[in-house]
């Protein structure tokens, strides 16, 4: 599950139980994200319409499309995870995603899956436990050793229209290719997300290093 449904449900939540009501302002929430590639980005979009096109004006797209590192969780300050982002991606090197076939959630979700790679997937594990020994965020129960790489496309489809979507896609053959250089924060605000920081991965692996030196040589 994205990040978005993952507010959605909270949104919800709060509504019925008055919550918002007792508040002066509402809680922000924050998520750790690989932004897509551009040329992934625009393409994702044609997908998207034409699922609109086809499925109706209740399904809903990805405002931000991206894959999720670290489901959202509430903050009272951002700051303290601006530090940790500047750490992490001084120590983080540059690796490459791909992105292929279509799967899908029974909660109406369809997506995109990603190929795990011991990069992201330590990339992910390292949020993960930097925030909860470091910043005290709990683990979401989504975030175990199963967790599933995915970008999401659309939400809102109906049980018939989920599948005949997913096989549309795969017939379709998504397959993107894009180098990770960047991780960004997406931030909700109490009324909708946006994206809040992104920062670029400055670590050099060693190997490519020595690649490079070579070139010079």
């Amino acid at each position: 599950m994205g990040l978005f449904s993952a507010i959605r449900q909270h949104l919800s939540d709060r509504t019925r139980s008055g919550a918002w009501g007792r508040r002066q302002h509402p809680t922000m929430q924050l998520g750790y994200v690989i932004p897509v590639s551009i040329e992934m980005h625009d393409a994702m979009r044609k997908l998207q319409l034409r699922l609109l096109k086809e499925h109706g004006s209740r399904v809903r797209i990805e405002g931000i499309p991206h894959i999720t590192l670290k489901q959202a969780f509430e903050i009272e300050e951002v700051e303290p995870f601006e530090r940790h982002l500047e750490t992490l991606v001084s120590e983080t090197a540059p690796f490459d995603v791909h992105v292929r076939d279509a799967g899908l959630f029974e909660e109406g979700i369809v997506f995109l899956g990603v190929v795990e790679t011991p990069p992201l997937v330590a990339l992910r594990k390292r949020i993960v436990r930097d925030l909860a020994t470091g910043l005290g965020i709990s683990p979401n129960p989504l975030e175990g050793d199963r967790y599933r790489f995915h970008v999401t496309l659309a939400e809102g489809l109906e049980p018939s229209s989920l599948r005949r979507a997913r096989k549309d896609l795969q017939e379709t053959s998504p397959d993107f290719r894009f180098r990770c250089d960047t991780v960004g924060l997406l931030l909700h605000t109490g009324r909708e997300w946006i994206s809040y920081k992104s920062s670029k991965l400055l670590h050099r692996d060693p190997s490519e290093q020595s690649k490079f030196q070579g070139r010079e040589g």
